[in-house]
């Protein structure tokens, strides 16, 4: 009977292109949207999902609690599970139970039941056995670290547009100034507010004479 492609932890790893500067584990891409093996073969069944990333994480970290992983890499198809974690609310009870010295694989209220994975004995089977794998998961796990807190690589952008300062020049047409009226002559402000008051009071008392 021949041995299906994938059935361990080392050949998911065989089929991965690593990154050296990243350390990303890019899983050949395809027309599927995310790096995912056969869900009818015999390793996804044992297993339980056909993913790659959750696979691995279930292999070569532990059972994941949360029913999502987190990609903390900006790597399409990266499949390292040292650049994944679980959920946010997880990953900050594992941090509690560390801090009261319980094991950060302890079992979690309301998490993915534990049962539905292969138990742990099986799990150490699966693990990789190829030495060169073994240099790969340490430096790949001392750089990340256990949340993946040690990933800096920055998420790809678009080139910054260069900004371009535009001047507009308004055009004012120019005013000629209004003529001064011959009646206010030669006076001043003051002259002139007083004698429209005058002019104002003349023309209130011609009509009340009227």
């Amino acid at each position: 009977m021949r041995t299906a492609k994938y059935h361990d932890a080392d050949s998911l790893i065989e089929n991965c292109t690593i990154n050296r500067e990243t350390w990303c584990w890019v899983w050949p891409e395809s027309n599927l949207a995310r790096p995912m093996i056969n869900p009818h073969g015999v390793f996804a069944h044992l297993m339980g999902t056909n993913s790659v990333p959750r696979i691995l994480f279930t292999i070569l970290k532990h059972p994941p609690a949360s029913r999502r992983l987190v990609q903390h890499c900006h790597t399409n198809f990266c499949v390292n599970p040292f650049h994944h974690t679980e959920a946010y609310d997880i990953v900050k009870k594992r941090q509690s139970l560390e801090k009261m010295g319980l094991s950060a694989n302890t079992v979690i209220k309301g998490a993915v039941d534990r049962s539905v994975f292969p138990d742990d004995e099986k799990l150490r089977s699966l693990t990789v056995k190829n030495p060169l794998h073994v240099q790969l998961i340490t430096e790949s796990a001392t750089r990340a670290g256990q949340f993946a807190r040690g990933i800096s690589i920055p998420k790809p952008t678009d080139k910054p547009r260069p900004k371009v300062k535009i001047a507009i020049k308004r055009i004012v047409e120019k005013r000629e100034p209004a003529p001064i009226d011959p009646e206010f002559a030669g006076m001043d402000i003051n002259q002139i507010f007083n004698h429209i008051q005058k002019k104002k009071l003349r023309k209130m008392v011609d009509e009340w004479d009227a």
